[in-house]
């Protein structure tokens, strides 16, 4: 009888895949690398103190930036699940409410914007950042003077100087 070579069993001490390199061993290459690695030296625990109270700067913010972020999550996911309701389903009534009201809260988040900025400006007219609320930078008096006369002015000025 001849033994099957499809078992599972090994017979006689025979290497039932003799065909199969051995596979190397990928320890092998390294020795102990946790003796010759350096000593990582220790970092010293901090010590928990009493909290330091925060700043007024940080109050005054915080209350208009969460706001902010509420009405913002609120408002854009009213507005398009309204508009997906209107689009898809048809639903008219409750899609049409639902981005009125988000609308609504993506208006009042610009609301709180503007206050917070009206509120940081200096009494010079000037953003906190010392920059012109209204993007003239660098502009003088007398040109934004100029530029806030009627157009009608120009021509006059201009007709007086051609003639």
């Amino acid at each position: 009888m001849t033994a099957d070579p499809w078992s599972d069993e090994p017979g006689d001490g025979d290497d039932p895949w003799p065909d199969e390199p051995d596979e190397p061993d990928p320890e092998a290459r390294w020795s102990d690398p946790e003796r010759e690695l350096p000593t990582v030296p220790s970092v010293p625990d901090p010590r928990v103190s009493e909290p330091k109270p925060r700043p007024e700067a940080v109050r005054e913010i915080a209350g208009p930036f969460w706001a902010s972020v509420v009405f913002v999550n609120l408002g854009l996911f009213a507005l398009c699940l309204g508009l997906m309701l209107v689009y898809f389903r048809d639903q008219w009534t409750i899609g049409g409410g639902l981005v009125v009201g988000g609308t609504l809260a993506l208006v009042r988040t610009y609301q709180i914007y503007r206050e917070f900025r009206r509120s940081r400006d200096g009494a010079d007219g000037t953003d906190a950042d010392g920059d012109d609320p209204d993007g003239n930078e660098g502009v003088s008096d007398a040109a934004r003077r100029a530029d806030d006369a009627p157009a009608s002015d120009d021509r006059s000025a201009a007709d007086e100087r051609n003639s």
